[in-house]
């Protein structure tokens, strides 16, 4: 990964988890525990989940991340894993930026993380506005 490309990929990452940020006014408490259908997740169970996997994809290349402070709620924990997650990705070094990492079967590199990180939250995104339109719909 050229260290010049790491901006635009920030920019990305900052502009997408304010989208998802933006969803909190519209998603009524009552929302979060909406599923779509049997065996998918809740809104709920969305975001904790995006918020979780930010932690998840920075330790592919970090075993050693600082501890955040407890999150008062959801919303709250989608802020800090995110800040982290842009501090850690914006001060690569670069070792960082050449480093591959082979971890559970698959190899890991800034650009994967980059990557995978638009694409997933991207697709919680997506499902989370249809499943709220369905709980809207579903109110009547």
């Amino acid at each position: 990964m050229r260290r010049e490309e790491v901006p635009g990929f920030l920019s990305v990452l900052a502009g997408i988890r304010e989208e998802l940020l933006s969803l909190r006014g519209r998603i009524p408490p009552e929302a979060h525990a909406f599923r779509s259908l049997p065996g998918r997740m809740t809104i709920g169970e969305q975001l904790r989940h995006v918020a979780g996997c930010d932690h998840w994809y920075l330790t592919r290349l970090w075993d050693d991340l600082p501890r955040l402070p407890r999150a008062n709620g959801v919303w709250h924990k989608l802020e800090l894993e995110r800040r982290r997650a842009l501090d850690k990705l914006g001060n690569l070094s670069d070792a960082e930026l050449a480093l591959e990492r082979k971890k559970d079967h698959q190899v890991w590199t800034a650009r994967k993380l980059f990557r995978r990180f638009a694409y997933h939250e991207r697709f919680h995104h997506d499902t989370i506005e249809r499943d709220l339109a369905l709980f809207f719909q579903a109110q009547g």
